[in-house]
């Protein structure tokens, strides 16, 4: 099957960039404070994860694109995909309830990290404000809609920690 194929290919180099996050996060964890910029690293990979993430549920699906925003990936997905990831983002963030209204609220509100944070220097990007919980939920939801599509990934379930301040 060639859409599992390409799909298992993206699915293999996200989790490549999650695992060099999860390093960066363990070696600087005890040096971190989150008010300097030192989650950097940890923020680029992460999101860059959850994009390649995306791509690959996209690419199972057959439905290939080229954006970059998560809640336009998330949006190009089947119904019955972005219902999965809502409820295994629920789960993971532990809420009782969550409409698809406040979840899509809150992937938009993470959709542009890696823009936004790549360049934290500029005057525009100083105040750039992230919640590291809905950016490893998130990642872990990704994850896990994709193990859910090829259960010969399950080794990679849960390999997303959290993050200190998650």
């Amino acid at each position: 099957m060639q859409n599992e194929a390409q799909a298992h290919m993206i699915f293999r180099q996200a989790m490549a960039y999650a695992a060099g996050a999860m390093a960066i996060n363990k070696v600087l964890t005890p040096h971190l404070t989150y008010r300097d910029h030192e989650p950097l690293p940890y923020i680029m990979n992460m999101s860059f994860a959850i994009e390649l993430l995306f791509k690959a549920l996209l690419a199972y699906e057959d439905r290939p694109t080229k954006v970059h925003q998560f809640d336009k990936l998330l949006n190009n997905l089947s119904a019955h995909k972005r219902k999965e990831i809502q409820n295994l983002y629920k789960a993971e963030r532990k809420y009782r309830t969550m409409t698809s209204k406040q979840f899509q609220e809150e992937v938009k509100a993470i959709s542009n990290t890696f823009t936004r944070w790549r360049y934290l220097f500029e005057p525009d990007k100083v105040n750039s404000e992230l919640k590291m919980g809905h950016l490893v939920g998130l990642a872990n939801a990704c994850v896990t809609a994709n193990v859910n599509n090829c259960p010969s990934w399950q080794r990679y379930k849960r390999i997303i920690k959290r993050a200190k301040g998650a």
